[in-house]
Parts: structure tokens; sequence; C-alpha cells
């Protein structure tokens, strides 16, 4: 069983890891991929595809996927609606328009910042969002002032294993 693939900083351009399947995690970060498909790697849980060139990522049927890093893309639209197990999401810094999270219970840490095409995200079916990075219309009363989002904030900043144990 293949685990996963650390393939960062490569100036990679594609990728196939269609025949993959059991591929658990899968660093592609640092490289100029314009477009990666996973939607075969139904097995996923860990997804860092950041600082590419990506205009398009399909993370369909990727069910177990519970990390997904795509920010600093060019990404214009971001569907993740049917990765329930999804709890961390960055696609800040892309070219976003549309971004759909659908009904995902289990995201709790998500960022969409820097997005300037982006006028608003439906977070009405994620009820366990606790840390938003700001920068488009959201339903504030999830955050209810500006000390408890600079907070909160700060928490999301630190990396996977100063936050073990905090959350």
């Amino acid at each position: 069983t293949l685990g996963g693939i650390d393939c960062s900083g490569n100036q990679l351009t594609a990728l196939d890891l269609s025949k993959n399947t059991a591929l658990t995690a899968l660093y592609c970060n640092n490289n100029r991929l314009t477009g990666l498909d996973v939607s075969k790697n139904t097995a996923l849980t860990e997804l860092y595809c950041d600082v590419n060139e990506m205009t398009s990522l399909n993370v369909q049927g990727c069910v177990q996927l519970d990390t997904l890093l795509c920010n600093n893309n060019l990404l214009t639209e971001l569907d993740v609606s049917s990765c329930s197990a999804l709890w961390y999401l960055d696609c800040s810094y892309n070219n976003l328009t549309s971004l759909t999270l659908g009904n995902n219970e289990n995201l709790m840490y998500f960022s969409c910042a820097e997005n300037p095409m982006l006028p608003s995200v439906d977070t009405s079916g994620v009820p366990n969002l606790i840390v938003f990075y700001e920068g488009i219309e959201i339903n504030e009363e999830r955050f209810p002032d500006s000390m408890f989002r600079l907070i909160l904030a700060y928490f999301y900043s630190m990396d996977s294993t100063s936050r073990q144990g905090l959350a």
C-alpha cells in the first residue's frame, strides 16, 4: 500500500496519480502544476498542493480528505462538497469566484482570504466552523468580536504540531 508521496519543490508542471488509488497523503506544493485531479484517489486524507500555478483542482470523491491546502494558486472555482471528512481548508490567495462547501459538518478551520472576486461564501451547511480568516462576507454571529477573531487567527496560523492538544 502506497502511503504518501512528497514531490514538493521539484518544478513539476503535471502530475498523474489516478492509478494510485490507495494514496493517503500527497505533498506536491511549491511546484509549477497547472492543474490537479485527485478524484480517483479516494483514500487521500491530506493534500498539500499550495504554491503552484493551478487553475483547476478536482477533489470530488475524496470523502476521506481531512486536510486541504490549495492556497497561493490561480484557482477560479473550488468544490469541496463531497469531502465530508474535511476539517482544515486553506484556499486563500487564489482567484476564486465560486466556492462550494456544501454540507460539511467536520469543517472547523477555513481560510479563503485574498480572493477579491469572491463576494461571499455560504457557510450554512458548516455548523462547526470555528476559525475563519476574514476578507469576505460571512455569518458574523459565529465570530462575536474582533478579539475573538484575533485569537482564532493566531491559533490558525500555528503549525499542526503546535496545535495538537489545543483543539
